[in-house]
This record gives structure tokens, sequence and C-alpha cells, in this order.
């Protein structure tokens, strides 16, 4: 086997120790130690990297001769939960082999509500749920109808690693259900409220070597003595060894299960891995409830790999060492190197029956009120970021061309319902800003941003465009315009911290467009 350069990099641990998330940090340190350890014992040559608020962190990697293959455990960026994706695009940008999911598949895996939204699509069955956004009313109606039918339990809608999850937050009342995603919301952003699945929970490890398989199961096993503690796995439960809710929810791995129900829930966690775009490894976790059906919970694109945790107590179960688990990785990573292999076949998708998602125009005098109202529903930007919406709409209206912008308008049924604004960087040849896309709240989801951000490409590309760049805010607030970018192929090519306010770095995503 030849020697490998390999550099693992990680996310800078950055929260005080007392922190109540800091344990979550610290695992990921278990996981770097493990895995440099097993590399160095099989004779691979090895670096670790801390990736702290900077990319000039990440260019170490390409300091010197390039790392033949890159061990990816960073599970945040710039101290953010959901920059985890963005550490994954620089290294598609530079062509590095890395292990673990893409950034398209990470972004949406940590998006739990979105993940259900493509798990329902897909056919697989997951507990209803309502997903709340920043500002938007609770719909109050529906949730009290709701909890007539049962329980509901309250997550955040982008974290992981059971962050935001406590005994208060599985609720049966509408006032218990408002404080608790007041709660969620002040700490985290978007709010998942999901049906709570009473019976057993299971986690299902997938590796993918050769081809995705299903490591034996774990099943959480709830101590059932304190009825008035609700059976879930909470973040003191996975983080804290000392605490009564650790010790209450042992894990069993291989869970003592019917093959019949086994097998199902194989299938069903193979193919929400394969929905996803996992790759390498994930885990699937997911609730039987007292009928015996199963439900998926959620796809942890990048689980915890470290010793003693679940993954690696299946690899043990499996009969697979960590060390040979560790360097099949690091050769699968070492294969994906630009220039090493040839590009996987495209994902082919039937085409949409029902023709485009909207008639695509260019910008009337008759469209600013609309389009600047459009602004204003989706809730994602402020009061002052619509005016400069507004002012940039009737600067094109009034001086066309010569205003440096090109509106391009989405219409249905003979009204505005979307819009992107594109124009040439001053003092570039061939370099674009996307200065704006929105569309109406009710179509979001339908492909329509898509549709209108491929013309926007596809008119810089005849402009003889080299880049298109996106630029957006790095606060959960705009978590979702984030992962819209890296689904449409965008990448994170620049941060500068601080830069709205502190906490606030303004992200640049781009795309290349000569090829």
């Amino acid at each position: 086997m030849p020697t490998l350069s390999i550099a693992v990099i990680h996310n800078r641990p950055l929260l005080a120790p007392g922190h109540p998330e800091a344990a979550a940090e610290r695992g990921v340190m278990d996981s770097v130690s493990a895995f440099a350890d097993v590399l160095c014992a099989a004779g691979h040559s090895v670096r670790t990297i801390s990736v702290g608020d900077d990319l000039r962190d990440l260019e170490a990697l390409r300091a010197g001769p390039l790392p033949d293959a890159v061990f990816n455990l960073c599970e945040s960026f710039a101290g953010l939960a959901e920059g985890e994706p963005w550490v994954a695009s620089w290294l598609e940008a530079a062509g590095l082999g890395y292990t673990g999911s893409t950034p398209e598949c990470l972004a949406l895996a940590r998006h739990k509500a979105r993940t259900k939204l493509l798990l329902r699509g897909a056919g697989l069955p997951t507990p209803d749920f309502f997903w709340i956004r920043p500002g938007a009313a609770l719909p109050e109606r529906e949730i009290a109808e709701a909890l007539r039918a049962g329980a509901l339990i309250v997550k955040p809608a982008g974290e992981d690693a059971s962050l935001g999850l406590e005994q208060k937050s599985v609720v049966t009342d509408l006032q218990a259900l408002r404080r608790q995603v007041d709660s969620v919301a002040e700490r985290f952003g978007e709010v998942l409220i999901e049906r709570f699945v009473p019976g057993r929970e299971f986690n299902a490890a997938i590796v993918e070597l050769d081809e995705a398989r299903v490591l034996p199961l774990a099943e959480i096993v709830f101590d059932r003595r304190d009825l008035s503690k609700w059976a879930i796995v909470s973040y003191d439960a996975k983080w804290d060894p000392e605490s009564a809710e650790c010790r209450d929810t042992p894990p069993r791995c291989p869970a003592e299960v019917d093959a019949s129900l086994a097998r199902r829930m194989e299938d069903l966690a193979l193919r929400a891995f394969a929905a996803c775009g996992c790759r390498d490894y994930a885990r699937i976790d997911l609730r039987v409830d007292t009928a015996g059906e199963p439900w998926i919970l959620e796809v942890n694109a990048n689980p915890d790999l470290g010793p003693d945790a679940g993954f690696d107590r299946a690899l043990e179960v499996a009969g697979i060492r960590f060390q040979d688990f560790a360097v099949r990785l690091a050769q699968a990573a070492a294969g994906r190197a630009r220039g090493r292999r040839a590009p996987a076949a495209p994902l082919r998708l039937k085409p949409r029956s029902a023709g485009p998602p909207a008639e695509l125009r260019g910008l009337r005098r008759d469209d600013l009120e609309p389009l600047v109202e459009i602004l204003a529903r989706t809730k994602v930007f402020r009061d002052d970021e619509v005016d400069v919406g507004r002012e940039v709409l009737e600067e094109e209206i009034r001086d066309g061309v010569k205003s440096g912008y090109v509106t391009i308008v989405a219409e249905r049924e003979g009204r505005p319902v979307g819009f992107s604004t594109h124009g040439l960087v001053p003092l570039t040849d061939a370099t674009y800003d996307l200065y704006w896309i929105a569309v109406d709240p009710a179509l979001q989801g339908s492909g329509l941003g898509r549709f209108l951000i491929a013309r926007a490409e596809r008119m810089v590309s005849e402009a003889g465009g080299r880049w298109l760049l996106a630029e957006t805010s790095g606060s959960p607030m705009y978590a979702a315009t984030r992962a819209f970018y890296l689904a449409c192929g965008y990448t994170l090519v620049g941060c500068v911290p601080d830069a709205y306010r502190p906490g606030d770095p303004r992200l640049t995503f781009g795309k290349r467009l000569d090829g």
C-alpha cells in the first residue's frame, strides 16, 4: 500500500470550557487525535490543521506539496454551525480529495426541515412537522389540532449533536410550546416542531467504501422507571457522561430487534442515505412507534466518528477495525483529487411535466412596487435592505443599461413572482455580482429561484463573464440563502469576519462560468 500524505482538518474549539455547548467541540478533538494516531500507525504522513474564523487557515493545505487526501472533520466555520459545508466548498474549489459528504449534502442534512421535505418527496416516512422561520407567526390552530393527537417535540431546525434538546423540548400544551419555541428561536433561529413518536429509537450507521452498507443497528435503551421523563436523547444524554440522562439512555449494539423490522429500517436508512446524497459514511436516526412502524427522524451526514462514539461501536460489532476504516477513507479521498479520477456520472432527473416554473422577461416600470413587496414579504431582508433594493430597481427603470443593472423578472399569470438583478463589478473586465434574488414566499421550493439564477448565469456567460459572485451574511437569519447558493453549485470564495457587525461576517459565494 503506498504511503499517503494526509491532512486532518478540524474546526478550532472557540467556546469557553464552561459553555453548555463546549462538549460537542471537544468531541471533534477526540476524533482528530484518534484518526491522526491510527493513520500514523499505518505508516502514512499526517498533519493536523485547525480552522478558525479565517479561510487563510485552509491555505496551509496548499503550502508546499498538496496532501494526497484531506480528512474533513470540520463541523463549523468561524464559530457558525451552518458553516460546516463552507469548508467542503473550499476543498472542492481547491481540487483536493477529502473524506465525507459534499457541501450540498452537508448543507441539506444540517437543516432538519429541508431534509424532511426531501425525505417526504422521496416517499420515505418522517413524522409530521411545522417549520417556523424567524419572525413568522405560529400556525396555532394547526398546532393545537396536532397537540390533540399527541405530544410534539421542539428542536432547532438547523443544528445537530442534540443541541437544544432537553426534557422541556417535548410539549403537550400550547402554552409550553410557545415558551419552548421562543427559547429555541432566541438561541438558534429557525425552529422545527415535530410530532413526537413514542416508542423505540435506533441508529443506523452506514459506511460506503465499495458500496453503501448498514452496520449493525444500535438501540437507545431508555430507562422507563421514571415515567415523568420523556424518552429522548437530550444534549446532556449525549455529551455529559456524569448526567442522569446519560446513564438512563445507554446504547445497545447490536440491537435486539426482530429480523423483519431490522431489514425495514436498514432499507429506509439506505434510501435516505442515497436521497440526501451522502458519501463515505452517515448515521440515520429512526423511531419505531408502538404499532411497529419505523419513522426517519433525521439524517446525520457528518456523525461523530471518534473513539467510544456510536459509529465506532457499530464498526467494532461489524468486525471492521477502526484503523482499516480510517485508511480506506483516506484512499477513497485520495482518489477524488482533481485529475486523478473520471468524473462521476451525473444524476439524470426526469424533466418536470408542468414546464418551466414561470415566464422570464425584462424589468418594466409597473414592476417596481410588486417586486419591492416580494422583498419585504420574504422576511429575510431588513427594512434598510429593502430600501436599497427599491433604489436599485428605480435606477434601472430610470437609466436602463446605463445603470449597470440587469433585472430578470419571473412572471406567472400576469403578475411578478420573483426577480434577480446582476451587473458587472466596477473596475473588472468580466466579474459580475448577483445583487438580488428573491422569490414570492408562496413559491419558494418550487424551483423558481434556481430557474432565475440559471438564466442570470447564462446571460453573464453570453456577455463573456468569468465569475458570478453573490454576497450574503453569515448570521443564522441567512442560513437558507447560503444553502441555496451551495445547492446551485456555488462555493465559498471569501469571508470577512465582523463585516456587517460584530459576529456577522460577510460571505462571498462564487461560480466560475468560463469553464
